[in-house]
């Protein structure tokens, strides 16, 4: 069983200790982003280096940006599993709901998916 090479960051104003953090549905929604798209590594680029960039805070937008090289050939096996293609499409529905915007696909040699979400004051 192979590991995931993730290198995470995060900017943005810090939150006061007496500040609320995120609304509960804000965190679930980019809990929910990072989660399929370092799924989406795990099965289709395994054992590529993946960054994984959020920032934001509250009255801006969290935006998530998450890359990984393109794999040099389709050696997961993944291209047959059932609900294979769903993920990604299931979470541009959420974040459109939530009043933001996710884009993914190939750019430069990388697999990217990059989220915006409204974050309230």
């Amino acid at each position: 069983m192979s590991s995931l090479r993730v290198h995470m960051s995060f900017t943005g104003r810090p939150i006061a200790s007496e500040e609320a953090g995120p609304p509960s549905g804000l965190s679930r929604d980019a809990y929910r982003i990072v989660q399929e798209a370092l799924t989406n590594v795990n099965k289709h680029a395994r054992g590529t280096a993946t960054q994984v960039r959020i920032s934001g805070g509250p009255g801006h937008d969290l935006t998530i940006g998450i890359r990984n090289r393109m794999p040099l050939a389709n050696t997961s096996g993944a291209a047959g599993l059932p609900g294979s293609g769903i993920g990604l499409v299931g979470l541009r529905e959420r974040v459109t709901l939530a009043g933001g915007a996710l884009v993914s696909g190939p750019d430069a040699g990388e697999f990217v998916v990059e989220a915006r979400l409204p974050w309230p004051a």
